[in-house]
């Protein structure tokens, strides 16, 4: 499999694709609306790494978040804060457009109103892991039209050598960015 991955493998999936249809239990990978796998090898040498093929896009998605409302609250919280990272990076990244920038930003609105929720009195509200469930879709629209940044690609390496959720490591690596003044 390693052969096939971004940055190590020389090969590109193929075949004939099969078909599927997205059901997403949590709101934050956006996975829904990608082309993208992720694939997690653990360990001091560790990394977390994407296949990418047009055959790994659903045929269609159902986004319900009736299926969100049991995730459980700290789950939530790293996948909210995964679809939030999303979000800003599409939205500040240099392959942005009108389109992306208009979704990255109803999608941020919709976490900065619910995320908190999401994980404590709302947690079984469905208008609010609608909400959620909503950002995660935009997270992965705009991640599949204009790209991550250097959060990321620092979670990315830190999933792959720390046993630590996505979600947490995207949080992290953001408050490790310097911020000018």
């Amino acid at each position: 499999a390693a052969d096939y991955l971004e940055d190590i493998g020389t090969r590109r999936p193929t075949g004939e694709k099969a078909a599927f249809i997205a059901v997403p239990t949590t709101a934050g990978t956006g996975s829904e609306a990608t082309t993208n796998a992720v694939l997690r090898a653990p360990g001091k040498n560790g990394a977390k790494k994407s296949l990418r093929h047009v055959n790994f896009m659903p045929d269609a998605a159902v986004v319900d978040p009736r299926l969100m409302v049991g995730c459980p609250p700290d789950v939530t919280a790293a996948c909210g804060m995964d679809a939030f990272t999303k979000l800003i990076e599409s939205y500040v990244s240099v392959n942005a457009s009108a389109l992306t920038d208009a979704l990255a930003l109803s999608g941020i609105e919709q976490v900065r109103d619910n995320l908190l929720a999401a994980v404590s009195t709302g947690a079984g509200d469905v208008g609010v892991r609608s909400s959620m469930a909503y950002a995660a879709l935009m997270s992965g629209i705009t991640l599949a039209n204009a790209g991550l940044g250097v959060v990321h690609g620092m979670a990315g390496v830190i999933g792959g050598r720390f046993q630590i959720p996505h979600g947490v490591a995207t949080a992290r690596a953001r408050s490790w960015w310097p911020v000018a003044s």
